[in-house]
């Protein structure tokens, strides 16, 4: 750990006291240290031009512990957006993990590829296509083409009903879905 101090001001009196020892991983207070900062940093963020909207509401960030999903309609925003998250992150000395930082896309979102720090992110499937692939292996190895392909549409009706395919129909246009997301794992 670098050299750090902390200072008590004490009525008129300073205090300059030497810091040995961060919070380590596990201690009971870490996680509270960390969302708390992760607060301060996104404080500031200005996306009230990104997101996405649902249900009237613009989103563009979804956070649980340490887990992020930033909201955006295409790649270039949610390219800015992450960006911006980086910078903001560092300034109060978060780093973000380029390993575990992850994006998905649905099929109706542009081509493009997310950097973090100049290099490229590992674009994950979402859970549709999830469901798709398996669907289709399965689709495959049954001998019965017929019975399969009625499985597979009922399978894909619900699948499809769970994952809200259906574009919205909202004054910013179809942007429920036609969204690049952007995911901390």
């Amino acid at each position: 750990m670098r050299e750090a101090t902390t200072i008590i001001k004490l009525f008129e009196r300073e205090i300059v006291i030497p810091v040995k020892r961060g919070v380590r991983q596990g201690d009971t207070i870490s996680p509270k240290l960390f969302t708390t900062t992760l607060q301060y940093a996104m404080k500031d963020l200005n996306w009230e031009q990104y997101g996405i909207w649902i249900d009237g509401k613009n989103i563009t960030k979804l956070r649980f512990a340490d887990d992020i999903v930033l909201c955006a309609n295409n790649p270039e925003e949610a390219q800015k957006m992450l960006d911006d998250l980086d910078k903001a992150s560092k300034a109060v000395g978060l780093e973000m993990n380029r390993k575990k930082t992850q994006y998905m896309k649905n099929v109706w979102c542009p081509a493009g590829v997310l950097k973090l720090e100049g290099r490229a992110l590992e674009e994950t499937l979402n859970d549709l296509q999830q469901r798709f692939k398996f669907n289709i292996k399965s689709l495959i190895l049954r001998r019965n083409p017929h019975r399969s392909l009625s499985k597979l549409g009922r399978r894909l009706a619900m699948n499809l009903g769970q994952v809200l395919l259906l574009p919205s129909t909202q004054n910013r246009g179809a942007t429920s879905l036609r969204s690049a997301v952007v995911r901390k794992a």
